[in-house]
């Protein structure tokens, strides 16, 4: 099964495990549109259940609570579709002396199909922050301006319920550290984006879920289309199969003991038919998918923050 790789970015404080688990969570138990997310590895589904029964609580992931990678797979209608990992790179490498992160973040950005950045919204509204996280945001910038295929991207505020209710609505001001690479971003004909704020605390979770759908909603859509190319090309050999059959396909199959191309036709359409079936309910649901991710009202939650309650 074909893996996709996700990339978070994100330094110390700044919300990206509490994020990666809150999204984790929702994602796993009743999902959106019929999608849903399982861990691959019972240990890790173990942990993380864990982790995120913690944080419904009131109690928040430690720094060292973190892996390197978690890999999952994406099920639609309870049937798995697709796998992927989910990478996450601890910005404060970026600052080591020597050059092997930054080169090591360069390739996983080549080999991704997509990333998350994680920014603390209090310290991105002030723009106070830090050197570590301005040397990420240089080399993403700087990379995608190399990439030359469709790549998603996903810009997470998190702690947004801490701004006030006016700096909420000040984006100029919260987004004025993030403009070159926004520059950067609106001048890529291949990346595409979304800026999403959350919050996960002890009365909710608000967009923790966006973040991620709207990852797997651009790959899966590029994987799917693929999966169609591939499924056509096994309908074409299967109309070729009927083509050539007839009355003398009936009489070499007769004196070499092989099955006819009719036979052979019925076969390939047998196994072709209720995966093209699949994918076509796949794509209509990744349709549905898009129009939640496009209507949804990411600072609806925020003006009654008090008053989320849990539906998972």
């Amino acid at each position: 099964m074909d893996t996709t790789s996700f990339i978070m970015i994100g330094n110390k404080e700044a919300g990206k495990t509490t994020s990666m688990i809150s999204s984790y969570g929702a994602l796993s138990k009743n999902g959106v549109s019929g999608f849903k997310i399982k861990a691959v590895n019972e240990s890790d589904k173990l942990e993380l259940d864990a982790m995120f029964m913690n944080l419904k609580s009131g109690k928040y992931p430690l720094a060292t609570a973190k892996r390197n990678t978690y890999t999952f797979h994406l099920l639609y209608k309870d049937s798995i579709i697709h796998r992927f990992e989910w990478k996450d790179f601890n910005g404060g490498i970026i600052d080591e002396k020597n050059s092997d992160s930054t080169q090591t973040l360069k390739e996983d950005m080549q080999g991704a199909c997509g990333l998350m950045l994680f920014f603390d919204a209090e310290k991105l509204y002030r723009n106070s922050l830090d050197t570590k996280v301005r040397k990420i945001l240089h080399i993403v910038s700087q990379n995608l301006v190399s990439i030359e295929r469709q790549f998603y991207m996903t810009i997470v505020i998190t702690k947004y319920d801490l701004l006030s209710d006016f700096q909420k609505q000040d984006w100029d001001t919260l987004l004025m550290p993030l403009k070159p690479l926004l520059n950067n971003i609106n001048n890529s004909e291949y990346v595409y984006y979304m800026l999403v704020p959350t919050s996960s605390t002890i009365n909710g979770m608000v967009n923790v879920d966006i973040p991620l759908l709207h990852m797997l909603h651009g790959a899966m859509s590029s994987y799917c289309t693929e999966k169609s190319k591939e499924l056509d090309n096994e309908i074409s050999t299967y109309k070729n199969y009927v083509d050539r059959s007839g009355f003398i396909d009936d009489v070499v199959s007769f004196f070499s003991n092989e099955p006819t191309y009719r036979e052979l036709a019925k076969k390939k359409y047998e196994t072709v038919q209720p995966q093209v079936d699949f994918y076509n309910s796949v794509l209509e649901a990744l349709k549905h998918l898009q129009k939640y991710i496009e209507e949804v009202d990411l600072l609806k939650g925020f003006r009654k923050t008090n008053n989320i309650k849990y539906n998972f």
